[in-house]
């Protein structure tokens, strides 16, 4: 009940329109906000991995990974990638909220 508690607080804490949002939609916001990051973060990780290995082919497949990806959420490469550091601050704030919680038990 103290994690809802604390969802509920950062929700209101970070968005103006979290008021008129359910319990349930303020979760699926956050469930959303954690896929997200991680997508954003395993793009970074293919993209160094990339970069440092020089793999033949493995710039084509990263670039139709990432459009398929972006596609399949509505979105264009370019406008996935600029949503990227956004999606991951909001994600490390809720992150650290969360320990913040743990940690006054």
């Amino acid at each position: 009940m103290k994690i809802l508690t604390t969802i509920l607080f950062l929700s209101l804490a970070i968005s103006g329109t979290a008021r008129s949002e359910s319990k349930t939609g303020i979760i699926k916001r956050y469930m959303v906000i954690a896929k997200v990051s991680g997508m954003c973060g395993l793009f970074t990780q293919m993209a160094r991995f990339q970069e440092t290995t020089k793999m033949e082919g493995g710039d084509e497949f990263i670039t139709r990974f990432l459009a398929t990806e972006a596609t399949r959420l509505g979105h264009t490469s370019n406008s996935f990638i600029k949503a990227c550091p956004k999606v991951t601050e909001d994600y490390k704030v809720f992150m650290e909220a969360l320990n913040e919680s743990e940690d006054k038990k």
